[in-house]
């Protein structure tokens, strides 16, 4: 077996160093692909110092709003952390908060590209999916006017508010009843199909 004499380490095999350097070379292109570049005429907001891969997740702890809390202590009520390789800007204050979603509520509208959302959805939905192109937003519109019109309609009987709460008080009623019949037949079940379909009965 080829040996190479390294300082520090001693004898190491060939194979062995090619493995170490390959694995070096992989993490660099990781870290040097995961970095986001600040566009030109733009500067880095404040925030803690990320670990690499792992960003600021030790930071943030199992009570992460009491992180983020004291972090907008020392950087300020707009400051970025990493969470994994993702860049986040986190907004802390009344103030800072509805200047972004009143005053600046177009900046603010887009929705993230998690790759979870992607795995499970195909990166399809009226509430999470990224606005490409402005169709987030014009689905969104379109719902809104739709739910809006339900809510101004008046109620058949004087328990409901309007026609949508009337609507969705007894989809939920049929929805409990039919779980129920499947539990008591079947003793367990997969509950995904009988939630669509509740929630298309409500939507459509």
């Amino acid at each position: 077996m080829a040996l190479m004499i390294l300082p520090f380490i001693g004898a190491v095999s060939v194979f062995d160093a090619l493995i170490a350097l390959t694995t070096v070379c992989l993490v660099y292109l990781t870290l040097k692909h995961a970095r986001r570049e600040i566009p030109e005429g733009l500067c880095r907001l404040p925030g803690p110092k990320s670990l690499p891969i792992i960003g600021n997740l030790l930071e943030l702890g199992s009570k992460p709003y009491l992180s983020l809390t004291e972090m907008s202590k020392k950087f300020g009520d707009v400051f970025q952390i990493q969470i994994g390789t993702r860049p986040v800007v986190v907004l802390s204050g009344y103030e800072t908060v509805k200047q972004a979603l009143t005053k600046q509520g177009d900046d603010f509208s887009g929705r993230p590209d998690l790759y979870s959302f992607r795995f499970i959805n195909d990166g399809k939905s009226l509430a999470f999916s990224t606005d490409q192109a402005g169709v987030w937003r014009a689905r969104r519109k379109l719902a809104y006017s739709a739910l809006r019109s339900f809510s101004n309609l008046e109620g058949k009987t004087p328990e409901y508010s309007c026609v949508l709460e009337e609507h969705i008080c007894k989809e939920s009623e049929h929805l409990i009843k039919e779980l129920d019949t499947v539990m008591t037949t079947d003793g367990r079940f997969d509950p995904f199909r009988y939630i669509v379909v509740s929630v298309a009965n409500v939507i459509c």
